[in-house]
């Protein structure tokens, strides 16, 4: 039974740059839904790995298919 559940979701334009202020934002609000969208850099040629989008306590689900290709 859930009385509340609170959902975040952020279209981020690239997440690595912005993983030290999602973090604070989760940690104050502990939300239970997180949805982010384009995680992925503008720069195509950097190979990234998907455990470096991992937020304890969280279970992740990433396509890193393409930016709506």
């Amino acid at each position: 039974y859930v009385n509340r559940l609170i959902c975040f979701y952020t279209n981020t334009d690239t997440l690595l740059n912005k993983l030290l202020e999602l973090s604070a934002l989760i940690h104050e609000h502990n939300p239970d839904v997180i949805g982010i969208t384009e995680i992925l850099t503008k720069n195509r040629n950097m190979d990234l790995e998907t455990q470096k989008f991992h937020i304890d306590g969280y279970d992740h689900h990433t396509n890193l298919e393409g930016r709506g290709e």
